[in-house]
């Protein structure tokens, strides 16, 4: 039994706030790819974090949910550079350019596949 499958089955033998960490643990063990496959689910994973779930929800096309996300945390550095990416998906480099001062990096050059993905391996 390798070490994904010995936590799934440790964490559907406990109960529910051990289950929620379990939950979380199993998001920091997903790989790029396993995260690329949940984009077949019509709605998130269960127990995503918050920086994964908009990401998921703007490679799903609903800019406007993983936009609500990254405004939950203003000022905090990794939820403004994801406010910045997602100005930059929209088109708005002003904007986005403001929110990457304010994640206290330089605009990315990448495409925004590229970032996109860049962002997914930087919070897994």
């Amino acid at each position: 039994m390798d070490f994904y499958q010995g936590l799934t089955f440790f964490c559907f033998k406990t109960d529910y706030v051990l289950l929620r960490f379990c939950y979380y643990l199993h998001y920091l063990a997903m790989t790029y790819e396993e995260f690329n496959a949940t984009l077949e689910l019509h709605v998130p994973p269960k127990g995503l974090p918050p920086l994964l779930e908009a990401l998921w929800h703007d490679a799903k096309g609903d800019w406007h949910a993983a936009h609500e996300i990254a405004q939950s945390q203003e000022g905090t550095r990794a939820y403004d550079l994801l406010h910045a990416y997602l100005h930059r998906v929209e088109g708005d480099t002003w904007n986005a350019g403001y929110w990457y001062r304010r994640a206290g990096v330089s605009p990315s050059d990448q495409t925004l596949r590229e970032e996109w993905a860049e962002l997914v391996k930087k919070w897994l």
